[in-house]
């Protein structure tokens, strides 16, 4: 994917399906994941990132561009950082989509 924090995410659903994914919009639950497969991406989420996200917020985030979304939110909800140093590392690509996210939900 070449994009380092949402393509993390993406991979991290690819280790726990077994498959890789087709975009960073494909939905973890309409490509084979289930309610335990999401425990299991939320506790290396927790490891990697060091936020505690909830089964009900994976399941309203529950692409790597959401899922991504919902950490940056997380992290900037727990004061783990300056958001600016949190979204640094991202590509214009990722910023473009997030943005564009966030948007949408005004």
């Amino acid at each position: 994917m070449g994009k380092p924090f949402v393509g993390a995410i993406a991979g991290l659903f690819a280790q726990v399906l077994g498959r890789e994914l087709a975009s960073p919009t494909d939905n973890f639950f309409a490509v084979g994941g289930d309610s335990l497969a999401a425990v299991e991406v939320l506790e290396h989420v927790e490891e990697l990132f060091g936020v505690a996200l909830r089964i009900r917020d994976f399941q309203e985030a529950p692409t790597p561009e959401r899922l991504a979304l919902a950490i940056l939110r997380e992290r900037a909800r727990l004061g783990a950082g300056d958001l600016a140093d949190q979204i640094a590392g991202l590509t214009a690509d990722d910023a473009a989509r997030m943005l564009a996210l966030l948007q949408a939900k005004r």
